[in-house]
């Protein structure tokens, strides 16, 4: 995991990620989400995420008030 993590943290940082910014997490979980984790955790990215039983409204609301890095 902390290889593919080292690797993860490098391009987020190469793709202008910096400490502060969210990032909406919308992945099911396995094995490379745990790796995004660390890396966006170590980059100091903070990971939110995503309720599949959310409304879209609510969901529209979120993306307009919260401003998103990235979505992944």
């Amino acid at each position: 995991l902390s290889m593919d993590a080292g690797k993860l943290q490098a391009f987020f940082k190469k793709e202008g990620f910096e400490a502060g910014n969210y990032v909406l997490i919308m992945a099911r979980p396995d094995r490379l989400l745990f790796s995004l984790l660390l890396a966006l955790t170590g980059s100091g990215v903070v990971p939110v995420f995503f309720n599949p039983e959310i409304k879209t409204i609510q969901l529209l609301k979120i993306l307009y008030r919260d401003k998103f890095h990235a979505i992944i």
